[in-house]
C-alpha cells in the first residue's frame, strides 16, 4: 500500500505479510508529502520493510506488531522532504535473524519511540544523521548486537528496560551528546557505550553485563540526591572511562573491577588523559576498586573504595603519569590498599587520604617500590600522605573508617570517625549539612548534603599530631585549631 500526497488518513486493522513494504508514506516531492497518517493495529509479518516513511509530519504508528529478519519501521527523508514529530508507540517487534531491525530513523529531526516492546533480533532502534531522538519506557529483550543505536542530535533516552542481549551485545550506543536516565541495563557483553564526553549518564541501573559503561560521557549527576546516582552492581567491570569521562556520583557493587582508566578495557595501547573520578562509592570487587592502566592526569578525589576481603583498593600502573589522590577513603582486608607500580610513580601525589587495613588481616597499606604495611613506615620512608591518617602498629583501630551499615550498603561516616573533617584545607566544604566544621569529610560524601555531621565544639592539635615524626630530644611548635557552632566566627567560646 503506497500513500502519496495523502493528509489525515487512518489505517487500521491490517494484515501484509511475505516480501517487500507492507505500507509505503511516499513523498514525492515538497509539495506532495503526506501527513497526519496514523496507522494502528495492524500485523507486518516476513517483509523487507513494514512500514516505509520518506516525509511528513505528525505520523502516529501505534498498537502494530511486527516480525521478521527485516526493518519493522523505516523513515529515511527524501532531499526534499522532513519527517518530524514522528509518533512509534505501543507497538511490538518480534526480530529475527542477523539483519532483523525494530525501528531505523534517518533524517527524522524530531521523533518518540515509546511504550514498545523490542525481542530478538541484531537492533532494536537505530537512530542516525539528523534525527533527534526521545527514547522512553521501552522493553528491549534479546537483542543480539545493539538494542539501541544513536549518532546524532540530542537524544533523551529515559526508562527503559533493556536485558538479556548475550554475549556480544551492547544494550546502548551513543555517538553524540544528550541525557541518558532512570534505564535499566542487564545481561549484555557491554551494558553503555558513548564517545562524547558531553553526553549526561544518571540515575540509571547497571548490572550483570559484563562491562558495565564504557568510553566517555559525564558518567553520574550532579549529587547524590535521587535520580542523580548510577547504580552499577555485579557487572564484570564497572565502568572503563576514556579520555575526558567525569566519573561522578555512582555506587559500584561487585565484579572484578569496579573503575578501569585505560585506552583498551582489556588491553590499554596508549595514554588516556583528563579522567575524573570523584565521589563514587566502589565496594566489593574482587580484583580492584580502581585501576588506573596508562592514565595520564587523571584526578582520584573523594571517593569511598572498600573492595572485597581480597581485592585491592586503588592499583596506578603502565606507566600511568600524573596521577593525584585527595580526600579518599580506601581500606582493605588481604588486598592493598594502595598499589602504585615503578613505572608509575612519574608525576604520582597522595594527601588527606584514609588508608586503612583492618587490624586482623594481611592486608598491606602501600605498595611502591616495596610493601609498606603501616601508615608512619610510608610517611616516613617516601614522604607521601604527610597529612593522611590510616592504619599505624601503635594504635590499629583509631582511624577505621566507622561506617554506618556497611552489611546494608550504606558508606556514610559514623559520628565520632576521624574521617569526618580529615580532608585537605583547601577543598569546599559548605554543602555538608548542619554543624559541618569548616573542613571537607574524607570520601563519596564529602562536601555534599550526607556528609555526616561534625562536633559542635571541637579543640584539635594540628602539630605536632599523632602523626608527626617526633625525636623525644627535640622540641616542637605547637599549633592548633578550634571550632564552635555557638559563636558566629567559629572560634571556641571562653
Amino acid at each position: 500500500l503506497t500513500l502519496a500526497d495523502a493528509d489525515n488518513i487512518w489505517l487500521h486493522g491490517l494484515r501484509f505479510s511475505g516480501s517487500g513494504t507492507g505500507i509505503f508514506l511516499d513523498a514525492l516531492a515538497a509539495d506532495q508529502v503526506p501527513s497526519d497518517v496514523t496507522i494502528t493495529g495492524s500485523v507486518f509479518s516476513g517483509l523487507s520493510t513494514g512500514i516505509s516513511i520518506q516525509g511528513g509530519a505528525r505520523h502516529a504508528i501505534s498498537g502494530n506488531a511486527f516480525s521478521g529478519s527485516g526493518t519493522g519501521i523505516r523513515a529515511d527523508a527524501t532531499t526534499a522532504t522532513a519527517i518530524t514529530e514522528l509518533l512509534i508507540d505501543g507497538n511490538s517487534f518480534a526480530m529475527t535473524g542477523s539483519s532483523g531491525t525494530g525501528v531505523n530513523l534517518h533524517d527524522a529531526p524530531s521523533a518518540t519511540v515509546s511504550d514498545n516492546t523490542f525481542s530478538g533480533g541484531s537492533i532494536g532502534v537505530d537512530s542516525s544523521s539528523g534525527t533527534s531522538l526521545s527514547l522512553l519506557d521501552n522493553t528491549f529483550t534479546g537483542v543480539t548486537t545493539v538494542a539501541a543505536r544513536v549518532s546524532s542530535g540530542t537524544p533523551t533516552i529515559s526508562g527503559n528496560t533493556f536485558s538479556g542481549g548475550g554475549t556480544g551485545s551492547t544494550a546502548v550506543i551513543a555517538f553524540t551528546g544528550g541525557l541518558i536516565e532512570d534505564n535499566t541495563i542487564s545481561g549484555s557483553s557491554v551494558g553503555l557505550s558513548s564517545s562524547s564526553s558531553s553526553l549526561v549518564v544518571r540515575g540509571n541501573t547497571i548490572t550483570g553485563n559484563a562491562i558495565g559503561f564504557t568510553g566517555t560521557a559525564q558518567l553520574g549527576g550532579t549529587d547524590w540526591s535521587a535520580g542523580q546516582a548510577n547504580v552499577f552492581t555485579n557487572n564484570t567491570l564497572g565502568i572503563h572511562a576514556r579520555s575526558n569521562a567525569s566519573v561522578a556520583f555512582n555506587r559500584i557493587t561487585g565484579g572484578t573491577a569496579g573503575i578501569r582508566v585505560a585506552y583498551d578495557a582489556n588491553d590499554p595501547s596508549s595514554n588516556y588523559a583528563a579522567v575524573s573520578l570523584h565521589h563514587n562509592v566502589v565496594v566489593g570487587q574482587s580484583g580492584h576498586g580502581i585501576l588506573v592502566d596508562r592514565g595520564d592526569g587523571v584526578t582520584i578525589v573523594n571517593n569511598t573504595v572498600v573492595p572485597a576481603a581480597a581485592g585491592d583498593g586503588i592499583r596506578i600502573q603502565n606507566q600511568s603519569e600524573d596521577v593525584a589522590l585527595r580526600n579518599n577513603i580506601i581500606s582493605v582486608d588481604t588486598g592493598t590498599a594502595l598499589h602504585v607500580a615503578t613505572n608509575s610513580q612519574l608525576g604520582f601525589t597522595s594527601n588527606y587520604n584514609n588508608l586503612y587495613r583492618t587490624p586482623d588481616g594481611t592486608g598491606t597499606l602501600v605498595w611502591f617500590q616495596k610493601p609498606f604495611t603501616d601508615l608512619f613506615d610510608w610517611q616516613v620512608e617516601a614522604d607521601y600522605d604527610t597529612r593522611s591518617i590510616g592504619f599505624t602498629a601503635p594504635d590499629p583501630v583509631r582511624d577505621a573508617p566507622k561506617f554506618v551499615d556497611t552489611a546494608g550498603g550504606d558508606y556514610r561516616l559514623a559520628p565520632g570517625s576521624t574521617s569526618i573533617d580529615a580532608g585537605s584545607p583547601a577543598d569546599a566544604f559548605a554543602l555538608e549539612p548542619g554543624v559541618n566544621g569548616r573542613r571537607i569529610d574524607l570520601g563519596a560524601y564529602g562536601n555534599t548534603a550526607l556528609a555526616s555531621e561534625s562536633a559542635s565544639q571541637a579543640l584539635r592539635l594540628v602539630y605536632p599530631e599523632y602523626y608527626t615524626d617526633w625525636p623525644a630530644t627535640e622540641g616542637r611548635p605547637i599549633q592548633w585549631a578550634s571550632f564552635d557552632v555557638a559563636t558566629g566566627d567559629g572560634v571556641l567560646a571562653g
